[in-house]
């Protein structure tokens, strides 16, 4: 058996160019990519639809797919391409997750604390990310801790990027300083 025709029958080593090989799958295969995709698509219009039971689950199924990764410790250039896509869902899948978690409050704001320290940590200059958090930190009862996230964040932009953070990340910072609460963002 051949996986293309210049191979002389190695079955898709890593000779064989990836455009030559083909994969046919029966139509109940699972593909865990196209799977974690759909689960984070579906994550995020639980959490625009305040569902987050529904948010909360379908947002697990990406994280775990994503972090696995693909390929790990294949260096193939072809496979770049399919780990971007999948650190993206994963960004998205998490911050899903940590805002359905919020909206499930309660033991689960432990859980939203620990989802948005990750994707600040992940991506720091993600500054919904840090609004989150700064959001999360505020319902656990600790607005102290969410002014100082906020003024690690605005050193971050000025240090690195020589900006201000963003009107919305502004405006939380004043809600929380005049106690008024966290104003609403949409994902």
């Amino acid at each position: 058996m051949r996986c293309c025709p210049s191979c002389a029958g190695c079955w898709a080593t890593t000779s064989c160019p990836p455009a030559a090989i083909r994969l046919v799958l029966p139509t109940a295969a699972w593909v865990d990519l196209e799977a974690a995709r759909d689960a984070v698509h579906r994550a995020e219009s639980a959490v625009a639809l305040e569902d987050w039971p529904r948010a909360w689950g379908a947002a697990q199924v990406t994280m775990f797919t994503a972090r696995r990764g693909f390929l790990p410790g294949d260096d193939v250039t072809w496979a770049e391409e399919i780990r971007r896509q999948l650190a993206e869902l994963y960004l998205r899948a998490l911050e899903a997750y940590a805002l359905a978690a919020l909206g499930l409050g309660g033991p689960e704001l432990a859980t939203a604390e620990r989802a948005g320290r990750e994707l600040v940590t992940t991506a720091p200059f993600h500054e919904r990310g840090h609004r989150l958090l700064m959001r999360v930190l505020v319902a656990r009862g600790n607005d102290a801790e969410a002014l100082r996230r906020y003024e690690e964040l605005r050193r971050l932009l000025r240090d690195e990027l020589g900006i201000s953070p963003s009107a919305a990340t502004q405006e939380l910072h004043t809600a929380i300083l005049r106690g008024t609460g966290p104003p609403i963002e949409p994902l």
